[in-house]
């Protein structure tokens, strides 16, 4: 049985001081853990969160740049901003993926395989445009994967599956271990123990040989547990984290037919054979959305971003039509790319969902109001262009 850590790595922007403090306490010293280690794991960092630390010289930067060349580190991608992408429009939702995979390149020099939706938030939908920019596989939670089928065995969460995408075009799945995932904050809490972690591990194992036999015939050849959080947990909350992390990998090497690596390693070879409709979801409470649709404020919120969205589509139609005709328009795009960036910004889940900070309730605001007032500012340099030209 593969078991898979995969470490989330994601700092909103506008507050340089908290990132610079989650990377010197956790980011850093988790990857300097794995790179002196030589053991695998998996990340998930944000365009957002690699586009500022670059520009801050923060060394994580390049710690992620050796893992990723010595094979240690496999990084899978979710997107440059932190969308909730099932409620967000298909075209926006591949921007904003491209983005992510640009920066990768540039700054990474790095194509990742798989893909990590922010909050975990899927619909099959995401499989179309998933697999036509390259993705070959992605997480998603067990918790949408119950909700399908409440009556699923247990071992059921264990295997990879072909996820139906809306149009045909399906991609791999994986999905994160809830239980085990929360289990981490449990033993931040001091309510359990790295031995009490490494038992359930030992636990599936012995079930590993059941589970060939019960289920070779549609799933993939070997099970595979992925534990998915916060990568801050370790080292910025808790101060002892990666020390327990470092008693686990020491007790489960005495825990037989375990394999400790990364999800790309433990998909190799291990590719699944049943089709799985896994509905919409994520791994909010319930398994759905009510996190960012709930409560006034994120109303309201998702109201600027209705209008904010509005205001760029018909500047953005407006202005290519412009463009078509043969004006120059070079100052109205510029501020129509302000207007987008403002507007994925305000769109990001930090400031939408749970009991969201003042400051980043404030965040969404502030960028949803600057992306209306770019797109009409975009606007009225174009149609100044095209007026003065017609006179």
């Amino acid at each position: 049985m593969f078991v898979c850590f995969l470490w989330h790595v994601h700092q909103p922007p506008g507050d340089k001081r908290h990132l610079v403090e989650a990377a010197s306490k956790s980011y850093q010293p988790l990857l300097r853990f794995y790179l002196e280690s030589g053991l695998e794991t998996s990340f998930n960092i944000t365009g957002v969160t690699v586009d500022q630390a670059t520009k801050l010289s923060l060394d994580f930067i390049s710690l992620l740049r050796d893992g990723v060349s010595r094979g240690v580190i496999d990084l899978t991608a979710s997107g440059f901003y932190h969308l909730i992408l099932p409620l967000t429009p298909t075209w926006e939702v591949e921007e904003d993926i491209t983005l992510g995979l640009k920066i990768f390149r540039d700054t990474l020099d790095y194509s990742p395989e798989g893909f990590f939706p922010p909050e975990l938030a899927w619909s099959p939908f995401l499989a179309d445009i998933l697999r036509k920019l390259g993705f070959k596989w992605v997480v998603v939670s067990d918790k949408v994967f119950r909700m399908a089928d409440p009556r699923c065995p247990e071992e059921e969460v264990f295997f990879p599956y072909w996820l139906e995408g809306a149009r045909g075009k399906h991609i791999v799945g994986v999905l994160q271990h809830y239980g085990l995932s929360q289990m981490l904050w449990e033993m931040y809490a001091g309510k359990k123990t790295a031995e009490d972690f490494v038992s359930v591990l030992g636990q599936y194992s012995i079930m590993e040989e059941r589970l060939g036999e019960r289920y070779r015939p549609y799933a993939a050849t070997k099970p595979l547990l992925i534990i998915s959080t916060d990568a801050e947990l370790l080292g910025l909350k808790w101060k002892r984290g990666l020390e327990a992390l470092s008693r686990i990998y020491e007790l489960a090497e005495d825990v037989p037919g375990l394999r400790i690596c990364s999800v790309k390693t433990a998909l190799k070879d291990n590719m699944p054979k049943k089709l799985f409709y896994m509905p919409s979801g994520s791994w909010s409470h319930d398994a759905r959305f009510t996190v960012w649709l709930d409560r006034p404020e994120n109303d309201v919120i998702n109201t600027l971003i209705g209008e904010a969205r509005r205001r760029f589509e018909l500047s953005r139609c407006i202005i290519l039509t412009f463009k078509c005709m043969g004006f120059r328009v070079d100052d109205a795009e510029q501020a129509l790319q302000e207007a987008l960036g403002n507007l994925m910004l305000g769109e990001m889940s930090d400031g939408r969902g749970w009991d969201a900070a003042p400051e980043r309730r404030r965040f969404c605001y502030y960028h949803l109001l600057e992306s209306i007032e770019k797109s009409d500012e975009s606007l009225k340099l174009a149609l100044g262009k095209a007026s003065r030209r017609m006179k």
